[in-house]
């Protein structure tokens, strides 16, 4: 892992060495809560890495059984049909840097290596994941996101939260719900609310009603049983129509939306040079796709 590049003796280069696997350690173990991409959104790593597109089919069937008259031989033909989407899968690159005084100092005095650079490192690849999920990166080929997906199906409330009463919210809520419903005939059904934090923050801390000790938000987990999570993410704040607050009710399972990261946070060879060490930092993403996006439903100006 790490090249010997400068004049220290065995024990210096190997304590150098097992810092530089520390270090990296440290970068791969690091949690970032408030990227919430990979909250809200499953994972897919079965790409290939090689790979230069990822690609899916969206199938459906057309053509129904019917009651036959005796004899009748006029049977219907069912058949399918698929309409096939690709994305390319782009990599994500960061590296950070140590010169050759501070690796020499760290072995003179037996201190750690700071580990900020690779914490900090991890953190800018998984934050360009985290967009690409939220948003898409249009310049590179991957349209849209989580946020504003044109497929899915978007309403606008009746109006501003803050401006209805606990009532009207709830049913603004059971609104997007009854839609998902209707669209596929009760084939799908959701189990996630994500709202931008101010909203979520409104339901939560506002009573239901007079003679309710419940909250809005209480009242939905408890009313709506199919819906076993309401969360809040940032990224909503102003997805909506005219930068509007926008609502996402959907079916979070990898087998309605996911998003492809065929290779994750991972750090190169260090490139030694006379008087600075490089260590890169790659990572592949090929954005989030909604497989059914009929599962989920935005509703806009909340």
């Amino acid at each position: 892992m790490f090249r010997k590049a400068y004049r220290l003796d065995a024990a210096q280069s190997a304590f150098l060495e097992l810092q530089l696997e520390h270090l990296h350690a440290v970068a791969y173990d690091i949690r970032f809560p408030a990227l919430k991409g990979r909250q809200f959104i499953p994972v897919d790593n079965s790409v290939n890495p090689g790979a230069e597109t990822v690609a899916y089919e969206q199938g459906d069937a057309v053509g129904r059984a019917k009651l036959m008259a005796d004899r009748a031989e006029d049977t219907p033909n069912i058949d399918v049909f698929s309409v096939k989407f690709t994305r390319p899968i782009r990599e994500i690159g960061a590296h950070y840097t140590m010169t050759r005084k501070e690796m020499m100092s760290s072995a003179m005095t037996g201190m750690p290596l700071d580990t900020k650079r690779s914490i900090k490192t991890r953190r800018a690849v998984e934050q360009v994941i985290d967009d690409v999920a939220a948003i898409g990166a249009p310049a590179f080929g991957i349209a849209t996101g989580f946020t504003n997906d044109p497929t899915v199906p978007q309403q606008a409330a009746a109006a501003l939260w803050t401006t209805l009463t606990p009532a009207q919210i709830i049913a603004d809520i059971g609104a997007a719900i009854a839609r998902i419903s209707a669209a596929t005939e009760d084939t799908e059904i959701p189990n996630t609310i994500v709202l931008p934090p101010d909203r979520w923050n409104l339901i939560a801390t506002t009573q239901n009603s007079d003679a309710s000790d419940k909250t809005i938000l209480d009242f939905i987990l408890s009313s709506f049983r199919m819906i076993t999570a309401v969360e809040s993410w940032n990224r909503l704040q102003d997805a909506g129509t005219g930068s509007s607050r926008r609502m996402v009710v959907y079916d979070r399972s990898p087998d309605q939306l996911h998003q492809d990261i065929p290779e994750e946070f991972t750090l190169l060879e260090p490139l030694v040079k006379p008087r600075l060490t490089k260590v890169e930092a790659v990572a592949q993403t090929a954005g989030m796709v909604w497989t059914y996006p009929l599962s989920a439903d935005y509703t806009d100006t909340i």
